[in-house]
């Protein structure tokens, strides 16, 4: 490692590197820089082929295509970044203002007056950069020698001229209270572990900055190729995209093909172990379990990598199951039905661990366990939110919060992130809270009947089913409509979808005419609506925790008795 600001090998290497331009300039043959090929500039071409030999190491092959180019890339970013590698600071600030930095915008850490900004429109760009090259000077300083006093130093005096707004200060000044155990925080500021990946970091942002026409961007080639293949994938309605990533090749001698037998559309496995109408189905956090809920009072969890066989049948309620909630954990199976009851259940033993009633006239229609296990909330018809906090070495539970209400909650959801409860409630409103004040921050008419409302793995998104024929996906960060879904019926029942596939890229429901239906949540078409049930599909659940094949698995509940499990 280089001490900072040091000058060993910078004067040689500075050498080198003119003598390198000037040997090549001498063997150019000149390349016209607006020649095409097709509907690209054959330069632009040829750049891009030399990095990709270069990242391929074919060192002999890129020179001889750089002697064709001739001189297209400003020698003054490859010293530059090496001057950064090498740690030579000082001669890498020098350099700045010779570089062809993009426009930024700036986000106001640092101070610029609007009439600096109109003369030069890239001061932001370079006041930028000599504060990446000075916050690094400090981090090596403080984190990479352990020198604390220079570091103070140092940060009372080199960033006076940047005009960085006071809590860019503030900042740095905290780092000096973390560890090296707060490695998020580290890593959000710039530090990697080490001097070398710090620095290998920084010229990975600042190459970003650098106009594309003097540093092409790393792997640019391949960038393209991927981009390439992602939008004839996008292009594709029936795509599943694999969860297993880097692990596909794909070919360039044609293009893709995509065969809708990969998508999981075939029943199959039929399971009859209910007496009764199925109203509900649940895969566990893990993917290795099912649950299914039922009129028959009988709550059933299955086996899933063990051909769907029977794990528990939990007996104990006295009517019908509506809902189950799996703890993200997969060792609680919380439920509630209509006996006025909710139950908690020992997934592994298949006891009943706890059986809480609000009080005698109340009823539980939904319920949900928070992303961390440490509790959950339920939902009443009857006015009533309540979050109880849950003790999993005693099984006790204890009312945690309850919320006023003037409205009947026909449904919640939790986002996995644990930041919000979503509710609708009888009045046709989505309802949004705040779970660490409590508070209701956004309402929402949706101005229809509303049954039932799922959020997303990413905690941005819910779809609710809205009667009699729609399924709305809605941006909960921003709270807006994104797209509609038409087709399937639910007139008189309440019916839940889901989010299809690990990446959640379709959208799957069930019906009261017998169907499942599925759209491509990208460009809301419908392309399946598969037969199976004889009567009314209550739910359908994907497994987006399975691995390989069960990952590609979804169930399905009926009015016939029956849960189903569909796949390839």
């Amino acid at each position: 490692m280089a001490p900072i600001n040091g000058l060993s090998d910078s004067s040689d290497l500075s050498l080198q590197l003119r003598s390198n331009e000037n040997n090549n300039s001498k063997i150019t043959h000149a390349l016209d820089k607006e020649e095409k090929y097709g509907h690209f500039k054959k330069l632009e071409i040829l750049r891009l082929i030399t990095q990709c030999l270069d990242d391929l190491n074919y060192k002999e092959f890129s020179s001889q295509l750089k002697q064709i180019e001739g001189n297209s890339n400003d020698n003054n970013v490859e010293i530059f970044m090496n001057y950064i590698k090498i740690g030579n600071f000082k001669e890498a600030e020098v350099l700045v203002e010779s570089l062809n930095l993009i426009h930024l915008s700036n986000p106001g850490d640092i101070i610029i007056d609007i009439h600096e900004e109109e003369k030069n429109p890239n001061i932001y760009s370079y006041l930028k950069l000599k504060y990446l090259i000075r916050k690094q000077i400090f981090l090596e300083l403080l984190l990479g020698s352990n020198d604390h006093s220079t570091a103070i130093s140092f940060l009372r005096s080199a960033f006076q001229d940047l005009r960085l707004h006071p809590d860019e200060i503030r900042i740095l000044s905290s780092l000096m209270l973390l560890n090296e155990k707060d490695i998020l925080k580290l890593n959000k500021i710039g530090w990697y572990d080490s001097v070398e990946n710090s620095r290998i970091k920084l010229c990975e942002e600042i190459s970003k900055m650098i106009s594309p026409d003097t540093l092409l961007p790393s792997n640019r080639l391949l960038t393209l190729l991927e981009q390439s293949i992602n939008y004839q994938k996008s292009q594709n309605l029936y795509y599943l995209r694999d969860k297993q990533k880097g692990e596909e090749t794909y070919p360039l001698y044609q293009d893709l093909k995509f065969d809708k037998s990969n998508f999981p559309t075939r029943c199959i496995a039929q399971l009859n172990y209910h007496n009764d109408e199925v109203w509900f189905v649940k895969f566990s956090y893990s993917g290795r379990y099912l649950c299914s809920t039922s009129k028959d009072s009988k709550v059933i969890i299955y086996d899933v990598m063990n051909d769907f066989s029977i794990k528990h049948e939990l007996l104990g309620s006295t009517k019908s199951v509506l809902y189950a909630s799996w703890s993200p954990d997969d060792k609680v199976l919380l439920t509630c039905g209509m006996d006025l009851y909710f139950r908690l259940w020992d997934v592994e033993s298949g006891q009943q661990l706890k059986k809480i009633k609000f009080y005698e006239t109340v009823r539980v229609w939904s319920c949900e366990w928070l992303p961390d296990s440490s509790g959950f909330i339920t939902a009443s018809p009857d006015k009533k939110l309540v979050w109880f906090e849950f003790n999993s070495k005693t099984n006790d539970c204890k009312e945690l919060y309850n919320w006023d209400l003037s409205q009947r909650i026909e449904d919640l959801s939790i986002t996995k992130d644990g930041t919000k409860l979503l509710t609708i409630t009888y009045n046709q409103m989505l309802e949004i809270y705040d779970l660490n004040t409590k508070l209701k921050i956004q309402s929402i008419n949706i101005g229809k009947k509303l049954t039932s409302i799922t959020t997303s793995q990413d905690s941005k998104y819910c779809i609710i089913n809205v009667s009699p024929e729609e399924i709305q996906l809605w941006d909960i960060i921003e709270f807006k409509l994104i797209s509609r879904f038409f087709g399937q019926q639910q007139q008189n029942y309440v019916i839940r979808s889901c989010f299809g596939n690990w990446d959640e890229s379709f959208i799957l429901s069930g019906s009261e005419d017998g169907r499942i239906y599925i759209w491509n949540r990208h460009f809301c078409n419908l392309i399946f609506a598969l037969d199976g049930h004889k009567g009314l599909v209550n739910g359908v659940d994907w497994n987006k925790n399975g691995e390989g094949y069960y990952g590609k698995i979804f169930a399905s509940a009926g009015d016939d008795k029956t849960v189903r499990i569909w796949g390839v």
